[in-house]
């Protein structure tokens, strides 16, 4: 076997090894077409060392060099019937079309697979749950931030006027229970939604942590 072919029979034992008994993989010399093959792995198409290329690699190099196509894909059919894909690479150098490298798949097993996965997918038998996706960048945070803070205070059912300063500590408690200290600016927009100085706000938050810390 010629060196520049010798260099593909480790591809050829690869991909056999990989695919297993669905594929078949070929080494044809071009130089001489009715005895092409130098080297095949797998049996779909029961053909032997020796033997010639096929019809569709000699149309292809029937044409002219600039017409060619480096490779092929097409559907071949077996002395049996059978049909089998193909993918055929054409391998040149300075001098032209030396060899070509013949990778042939039988798509039946594959064909029941993806029958099998359609079956098991299809939208019929299946139960599609679909939730919102609501993009971060799409939230107004200060819009959100001044609805729990309206809440909050709506729910201690004392307006702000007349609120005490236990009235205000549950709103804050309320608030942070909710998270929204976590959100940039809420304290500057909780103490004045309460009428009160962002320090308060501080103080209020230290001694709620305290009194969760050690209790009353």
């Amino acid at each position: 076997m010629d060196s520049r072919l010798s260099q593909y029979v480790v591809f050829a034992d690869a991909l056999y090894e990989f695919w297993g008994d669905i594929s078949e993989i070929v080494i044809h010399d071009l130089r001489k077409p009715n005895s092409s093959i130098v080297y095949i792995k797998g049996n779909l198409t029961q053909r032997k060392i020796g033997e010639a290329t096929t019809n569709i690699i000699i149309n292809e190099l029937s044409k002219k060099p600039e017409e060619r196509s480096r490779y092929l894909i097409t559907d071949m059919k077996t002395k049996n019937g059978k049909i089998l894909r193909s993918l055929s690479i054409f391998l040149s150098d300075e001098q032209g079309v030396y060899g070509c490298f013949c990778i042939l798949i039988d798509p039946t097993y594959l064909n029941l697979v993806i029958k099998y996965f359609e079956s098991f997918l299809n939208k019929n038998n299946t139960k599609v749950i679909e939730k919102e996706i609501v993009d971060k960048s799409d939230i107004d945070i200060p819009f959100v931030t001044e609805r729990l803070i309206d809440e909050a205070i709506s729910d201690s059912q004392v307006t702000v006027e007349f609120m005490q300063k236990e009235d205000k500590l549950k709103v804050v408690s309320r608030l942070q229970n909710k998270g929204i200290f976590l959100m940039k600016g809420s304290v500057e927009r909780v103490a004045s939604k309460l009428k009160i100085s962002k320090y308060t706000v501080y103080n209020y938050l230290d001694e709620i942590k305290a009194e969760k810390t050690y209790g009353k």
